[in-house]
């Protein structure tokens, strides 16, 4: 990338996230009250990190932490306000790097004498603003792909959905997280096409948010490592068949590189678990043990709580059919409705341009965007699936997995075709590139 191409992308970087801070500070859409009370007893574990490293405290592998005896939801944010001490016990069915990365700035914050109150708001407006920045790139590539009414409406999604509002600030979540490879990958894999040839550092550097993502927790892995395919998949679509090859073997390589990084997040969770524990044998048994109470692999052998082995009795099928047919948008709207629309939506246009006898290039353009959106139902779908038993215990907060890209896909595919048809309509000259 030439000098000058690095200046615009700083530039564009620090534009999004200069809008992101300045539209969070007018909706105050980082701080409600329910955005402030959701998940707290998950954020605890974050707040217990970042404590035991401004103490000093001794923690074996780096995990998230919390205080022995584990109080109400809550309680480590308040020892954290009020300095307090108390027995470490740890998290280890994760690397945990959000807590080390967080109670690094506190430190630094800290140092300037800001008082705990004014760190907890930083700490949780920063995280905010990380993941409003992400969903402005993502909606800044949909308005260069489709339009702005497309792009407008995917960005609706950071203030209709209830999820983004009571997701975005929470510190064990970290949705920016979740965000970020798609982001990436979409402006990376337009930098590919610009140079029409393979790049061993745009797949790499994608690859890299996914060993982020897993550092900072496995949850939704399979929904991530999928969303990065998205801009390829429509890359692939959009392609002659000349240039299909080329992008399916693109597609290959990613896969190969995010499966890579999946392996290196497990080896590093590995060897965390062996400075903690110190026996192989303790730390084969406790990585089983995470992995079995999520899918239910290597049940047979382990012995189970109760409350788990009775999630691993839920149908596959009825997980996934329980999340596509919950509202997720103005609090009445599904997934399956937005399919439904999406597909819906494309009919006027193909009926519209039929009547102008053109080839109907408009409506191939517009099935390839439809195209995508509808891929992106597998990314979620595949963690609902494969991931049964821990999205029918956690029913209030998988549903975020939406978000990362399926809603903004969905919304910006049905912007895009009521863009076109208006279009057609008045007679204006629409791009086909």
């Amino acid at each position: 990338m030439k000098s000058n191409g690095i200046r615009k992308t700083v530039a564009g970087l620090f534009a999004a996230f200069a809008f992101s801070i300045v539209f969070m500070l007018f909706t105050r859409c980082w701080c409600t009250d329910e955005g402030m009370t959701w998940q707290k007893g998950s954020e605890d574990l974050v707040w217990g990190r970042i404590l035991q490293m401004q103490q000093g405290e001794e923690n074996p592998g780096g995990f998230l932490a919390r205080y022995i005896p584990v109080g109400d939801y809550g309680y480590m944010e308040q020892a954290f306000l009020e300095n307090a001490t108390g027995q470490n016990g740890f998290y280890t069915h994760q690397s945990g790097l959000q807590g080390t990365i967080f109670g690094v700035v506190n430190k630094a914050l800290y140092a300037m004498g800001i008082s705990p109150q004014r760190r907890l708001s930083l700490l949780r407006f920063g995280n905010a603003s990380m993941f409003v920045t992400c969903m402005v790139l993502i909606c800044w590539w949909l308005f260069k792909k489709m339009g702005i009414t497309a792009a407008l409406l995917a960005f609706s999604c950071v203030l209709l959905a209830p999820f983004s509002q009571l997701s975005m600030s929470n510190l064990y979540w970290v949705t920016w997280t979740l965000a970020l490879p798609f982001a990436v990958s979409a402006y990376l894999c337009d930098w590919i096409e610009r140079r029409k040839k393979v790049s061993v550092i745009a797949l790499v550097t994608i690859s890299a948010t996914i060993l982020l993502r897993c550092l900072c927790g496995f949850e939704f892995v399979s929904a991530v490592m999928i969303a990065v395919e998205l801009p390829f998949v429509l890359e692939f679509l959009q392609a002659d068949k000349a240039n299909r090859r080329f992008w399916f073997q693109q597609m290959v390589l990613l896969g190969i590189m995010v499966l890579a990084a999946f392996g290196l997040a497990l080896l590093i969770w590995m060897l965390q678990e062996y400075l903690y524990r110190g026996d192989w044998e303790l730390v084969k048994q406790d990585m089983l043990m995470t992995v079995a109470k999520r899918t239910g692999a290597f049940q047979s052998s382990l012995e189970i709580d109760e409350i788990y082995a009775e999630s691993l009795q839920a149908g596959r099928w009825e997980v996934l059919w329980k999340y596509l047919t919950t509202p997720v948008y103005m609090q009445s709207i599904t997934i399956l409705n937005m399919v439904i629309a999406a597909v819906v939506s494309l009919f006027p246009v193909c009926l519209l341009e039929k009547r102008m006898n053109n080839k109907m290039l408009l409506t191939r353009k517009q099935l390839r965007y439809l195209g995508m959106a509808l891929v992106s139902v597998l990314a979620p779908a595949s963690w609902y699936v494969l991931a049964s038993a821990h999205s029918w215990i956690h029913t209030g907060i998988n549903e975020i997995l939406w978000l990362f890209p399926t809603i903004p896909l969905l919304l910006g595919s049905i912007g895009s075709n009521i863009s076109v048809m208006e279009m057609i309509i008045e007679g204006k000259r629409y791009d086909l590139g």
